[in-house]
């Protein structure tokens, strides 16, 4: 695999880094979610935000390794594949939607 920039207008790398940036604002939208729930339920708030970080973090892993099998492919004249930072990211965003659900039924409740 050849070291040179596969396209000008560096799309991959761009790509990457929107990757980069989704998954740490769903990291910073998910703990403030779990610090709010948190206030309520310590146990649900820790639990929350156990799961925004480790899914944010491995679509933070995923995103790097699918620029990395992306741009070999390319070189290669290869199909490209994989969605798994897709799912990740979706994970992600149902993990802070039913922490800012769970808040809103405790603050109806409370």
């Amino acid at each position: 695999m050849s070291d040179e920039v596969w396209d000008a207008g560096l799309q991959l790398e761009r790509t990457r880094l929107a990757w980069q940036r989704t998954s740490l604002a769903m990291m910073s939208a998910g703990l403030i979610i779990a610090r709010i729930v948190g206030h309520h339920e310590i146990g649900l708030g820790v639990v929350i935000a156990a799961a925004v970080v480790i899914i944010a973090g491995a679509t933070g892993v995923a995103s790097t390794r699918r620029y990395r099998r992306t741009n070999r492919h390319l070189h290669d004249d290869a199909p490209l594949t994989g969605g798994v930072v897709h799912l990740l990211m979706t994970l992600a965003f149902l993990v802070v939607a039913a922490g800012g659900v769970t808040f809103t039924l405790l603050l109806a409740g409370g």
